[in-house]
């Protein structure tokens, strides 16, 4: 009852935003760039698929939408929020329909992280950027090597859980509301949220209804903003709300048919991938600093 509660509350939500997302888009037709459909199409599903497996796709779109000159930059920022919204619901959707998992922690996670962008988004300029940077992606290698050991039988084997209680719980929703405060500038939710609940014991396919869930509120949720304020490539989002959505359907179907053993490696490559990224963003920002001064 209650999960149908959840998915009614998140269908009512992406609906309305859908359908403010595509007037907006109706309206303004005659601005739609002249870029390649199927190069715009093919760059979604592909980092979608790994997006939804936890790979961030934020990165490489980004990375794409510059060299390419897709779009001027002050539009990028609102492109990757609204570009997510569509696939991300329907991945949320898939995983709560075929992935076990507590209906407390999911609705407590998703909560806290909303909670924690909101607070991000005040405070994101008084936050040491490079020395949080380094310092999760340090911890996030800590835990990729300990996820390793246990794979190799090294240490005892852990996270088989589909919710958490007590201290764990508390723990866990004090992370999810760090992670979207985080999300502010720019370290992504998954691979933070990923790496502490598996090691307060949850397993690894439990956690990606509540990552995704929690994704498609904070940026839908930001998303309106972008779309009354005209800060997005509308031909991009629409065919990315289009084509990443097949790219979601395929790896939810991976994730909920692939062996816990293969899962947990996946996490152990996104969490050095993802720690690779910060430390190098730490250091570079690092000498930037450095330079100025």
């Amino acid at each position: 009852m209650i999960l149908h509660v959840i998915q009614g509350v998140m269908l009512a939500f992406v609906g309305f935003f859908s359908v403010v997302m595509g007037k907006d888009c109706y309206k303004n037709r005659a601005s739609f760039s002249n870029k390649n459909s199927f190069l715009l199409g093919s760059v979604s599903l592909i980092t979608m698929f790994f997006d939804t497996l936890g790979i961030g796709s934020v990165p490489p779109r980004t990375a794409f939408y510059k060299i390419c000159k897709i779009m001027p930059d002050n539009l990028i920022p609102g492109t990757l929020m609204i570009h997510d919204v569509i696939p991300c619901a329907l991945a949320a959707f898939i995983f709560m329909l075929t992935i076990e998992v507590e209906l407390l922690t999911l609705v407590t996670m998703v909560i806290a992280a909303a909670i924690g962008s909101t607070l991000g988004a005040r405070f994101v300029t008084k936050l040491p950027i490079q020395r949080v940077q380094m310092i999760l992606g340090v911890s996030l290698i800590l835990v990729a090597c300990i996820i390793s050991a246990q794979q190799f039988q090294l240490m005892p084997a852990g996270g088989d859980a589909i919710g958490l209680h007590g201290w764990k719980l508390a723990v866990a929703v004090g992370c999810s509301c760090m992670s979207g405060f985080l999300l502010n500038i720019g370290i992504p939710y998954y691979p933070t949220t990923m790496a502490v609940t598996y090691m307060l014991g949850m397993s690894p396919r439990a956690i990606f209804p509540v990552m995704v869930t929690g994704c498609v509120l904070l940026m839908g949720s930001a998303g309106f903003y972008y779309v009354k304020e005209a800060a997005y490539d509308r031909k991009v989002c629409i065919i990315g709300a289009i084509a990443g959505s097949i790219g979601v359907a395929i790896a939810a179907f991976l994730v909920g048919e692939m062996p816990l053993y293969w899962l947990k490696w996946i996490v152990v490559i996104v969490l050095i991938y993802t720690s690779s990224l910060m430390i190098r963003s730490a250091l570079k920002g690092r000498e930037t600093v450095e330079a100025v001064s």
